[in-house]
């Protein structure tokens, strides 16, 4: 089922972020490596590999893991947190922060936020954001027959689901249909 809500969320986003540009699935490079006397054992390191970078005029604006969980009544896995700070760690984000998008069926519930600190100093490093996916919503845009509308409410969502309500420019303008619970 992750998959098919993987797919499903990659098409969303690329129909409905016309000036963004959505990566799948694209390896960060040299994030790992062997030393020396293991990389002549092993060649390979791993790649981690978040499942949508999405850019705009060239630069990444967000890194974006979908979890079919809803983490809005579930609690949040270790693995998938450790998962998640890996990317936010990776600087592929120039903001050091890395997203889960969650599928929620009852409303849209508040994003929250891991913060990941150095444990010394407490200084910040970066975070996880939990952002939470209407799909009631989600599939209203889609099967809508309104065309306005649906681009209109379909480019609102999509740009809610990368920049989080928090993050948007005032120049942005949400139908209210984005907001509701």
């Amino acid at each position: 089922m992750n998959r098919f809500y993987q797919a499903v969320l990659g098409r969303f986003l690329q129909t409905f972020l016309p000036v963004h540009e959505v990566i799948e699935e694209q390896s960060i490079k040299g994030m790992f490596r062997y030393d020396r006397i293991e990389q002549e054992r092993t060649p390979r390191a791993p790649q981690p590999r978040p499942d949508f970078v999405v850019k705009q005029a060239g630069e990444v604006v967000g890194v974006f893991d979908a979890k079919y969980r809803d983490l809005s009544d579930r609690s949040l896995p270790r693995e998938m947190l450790y998962q998640l700070s890996i990317y936010a760690l990776s600087g592929l984000d120039p903001k050091r922060s890395a997203v889960i998008l969650y599928p929620s069926a009852s409303g849209t519930p508040a994003e929250r936020r891991i913060c990941i600190t150095d444990p010394i100093n407490g200084t910040g490093l970066g975070e996880v954001v939990l952002r939470a996916v209407n799909l009631e919503m989600l599939e209203g845009i889609v099967q809508s027959d309104d065309n306005r509308l649906r681009d209109q409410q379909g480019r609102a969502m999509a740009i809610v689901l990368i920049y989080g309500t928090g993050n948007l420019a005032s120049t942005v303008t949400l139908p209210k249909e984005v907001y509701r619970a």
